[in-house]
């Protein structure tokens, strides 16, 4: 019985040790990214990341609208080519993270 409960409480802090976050390590979207679609509009899209073991976009979605569906439309895609990660680790190994990202989206003069 005193062995059980060792096993349980052995578990129960490795579960409990802090996830190491996600953290950006490359890419940009600059203004030459604005796509001429959007006919002069301006605002920002953030973009909510799924990242996986190797630091990649494993999925991506619109977290919050820019207003324009063009912007919203091409940040995903853009973020997916261009960002890497360093991936979010527990234990020392690397585990999938989340990661949020805005983009402020202002038409080229």
């Amino acid at each position: 019985m005193a062995f059980m409960t060792l096993a349980i409480l052995s578990l129960t802090a490795s579960t409990l040790q802090p996830q190491t976050p996600v953290r950006l390590r490359s890419g940009s979207i600059s203004n030459a990214d604005y796509p001429a679609a959007a006919a002069g509009a301006s605002g920002t899209t953030r973009v909510s990341l799924v990242i996986d073991t190797n630091g990649r976009v494993a999925h991506c979605s619109v977290a919050q609208s820019s207003g324009n569906s063009v912007l919203d439309g091409i940040s995903c895609p853009l973020v997916a080519q261009r960002y890497r990660f360093t991936p979010a680790t527990r234990d020392g190994q690397a585990v999938t993270g989340n990661y949020q990202q805005s983009i402020r989206w202002t038409p080229p003069r």
